[in-house]
């Protein structure tokens, strides 16, 4: 026996939309933040930072996944067009995955604004219904948000490694993080020459 639609159908799908939707930014935002507040050299910096890459790219792969479906679904003239672009967020979080860092999470970010803006006209195709196109551009700017804090995090990180680092000449660089209220936080460094041992 067929399936019907009922009355409530449509909104009980977009409020469980919604629901899980919500959900899926949580290990963006816990990560990042974990992230951000540990120092280069803790024991699960390595598997944050992994963690963080892996499950930015399954998200990417399935909002590549919409598309295809919708593309797939609508078989319109637009169709061959959506469905080779409609791949692309996949192949970004992959290589993303093996990229240094802090540049994966730039492509991470690129990558998430990249298919938000693309959803945010989803409306004007068939297949989408209105809040989809809101939900999206409500969601984009929170992983884009993580993608670019992330970026940040890790980069003042290896600022701190290569400044530890000392040079052939004994010349070497001392860091420090200072924070101002209201501002940013900010990068001092020092070049100081070691003295020589007697």
């Amino acid at each position: 026996m067929a399936e019907t639609d009922t009355p409530d159908a449509a909104p009980a799908a977009r409020r469980r939309a919604v629901a899980l939707s919500l959900a899926g930014l949580v290990p963006f935002v816990v990560l990042t933040l974990w992230l951000c507040g540990i120092q280069a050299d803790h024991p699960w910096r390595g598997a944050t930072i992994a963690l963080l890459k892996a499950y930015a790219a399954v998200v990417l792969s399935f909002l590549g996944g919409i598309r295809w479906a919708s593309a797939l679904r609508a078989a319109t003239d637009k169709a061959p067009r959506d469905l080779s672009v409609s791949v692309a967020p996949g192949l970004a979080g992959w290589v993303a995955t093996v990229l240094p860092l802090p540049f994966a999470f730039a492509m991470l970010a690129a990558a998430f604004a990249a298919q938000g803006a693309w959803d945010a006209f989803a409306a004007e195709e068939p297949g989408f219904p209105e809040w989809f196109r809101r939900l999206r551009v409500w969601l984009t700017p929170v992983a884009v948000a993580a993608m670019a804090a992330a970026f940040f995090a890790t980069a003042l990180q290896a600022a701190f490694v290569l400044a530890s680092l000392p040079l052939k000449t004994g010349t070497h660089f001392s860091a420090r993080c200072f924070i101002q209220p209201g501002r940013s936080i900010g990068l001092a460094m020092a070049k100081t020459r070691s003295r020589p041992s007697i």
